[in-house]
């Protein structure tokens, strides 16, 4: 079993449905199912990733949820506490019009600790992606990991389980793809997944694994529109 304060290891040889079996499809969030994912019996992460036996050719900006899209509220399952990060639709609206598509990874343990219901959380991450759809944005993908962290699951981040997931699903190539959160487990789920991580200013001490520091989305989307 890992440590939790340990690294982030090489995830073991399963496969995908094996990893995922647990991980939660909230009814509300348009996601694919688990179908296709035993085709792959190798999940170590490189940066081509042969196993899934495609050409990833899609940039994506992967995205945390609270405290990177959303001010962060402490155990959040009331739609009407959201609130938005005043530059949220104006950065990703510079980012769709150069071609990068969008996801969301978050962790929601108030699931696993009976904090809040999977449909409570569902409306929360529905408002989401309704709110920046009705302002342009798509939002490709809203995984999801329920568990706590002494559940030691893959789809936790820093464990990049629901990162594989997108690359199956959506085609997302990690060397063109970025990752934004202000927590180190984002920028550790970011790395390992072979993806530009990224650290917003949040309350979390700034990562010295990030690739870049932004004092706010604008300044992220800056960063990566300039490179």
């Amino acid at each position: 079993m890992q440590n939790p304060d340990s690294p982030l290891s090489i995830p073991e040889q399963k496969t995908l449905n094996q990893i995922l079996r647990h991980c939660i499809n909230l009814p509300s969030i348009r996601v694919l199912q688990l179908d296709n994912w035993a085709r792959s019996g190798n999940l170590n992460a490189q940066p081509k990733y042969p196993e899934f036996g495609v050409s990833l050719s899609q940039k994506f900006v992967v995205l945390d949820r609270d405290g990177t899209l959303i001010e962060h509220v402490h155990h959040l399952s009331d739609p009407k506490l959201i609130k938005f990060k005043p530059d949220l639709v104006s950065a990703l609206s510079a980012l769709s019009k150069e071609g990068f598509a969008f996801g969301i990874v978050t962790n929601q343990s108030i699931i696993g600790r009976a904090l809040a219901s999977q449909e409570e959380v569902g409306a929360v991450n529905q408002l989401i992606v309704d709110f920046l759809e009705q302002n342009g944005i798509n939002i490709s993908f809203l995984y999801v990991c329920p568990h706590v962290p002494e559940k030691y699951c893959k789809c936790r981040k820093p464990e990049i389980g629901l990162g594989l997931r997108a690359i199956s699903d959506f085609n997302l190539s990690p060397s063109l793809s970025y990752v934004i959160g202000d927590q180190e487990s984002d920028i550790l789920f970011g790395k390992n997944l072979g993806c530009t991580p990224i650290q917003v200013q949040g309350k979390a001490k700034r990562s010295h694994l990030a690739e870049y520091y932004a004092r706010t989305l604008s300044d992220a989307a800056d960063w990566i529109l300039g490179r």
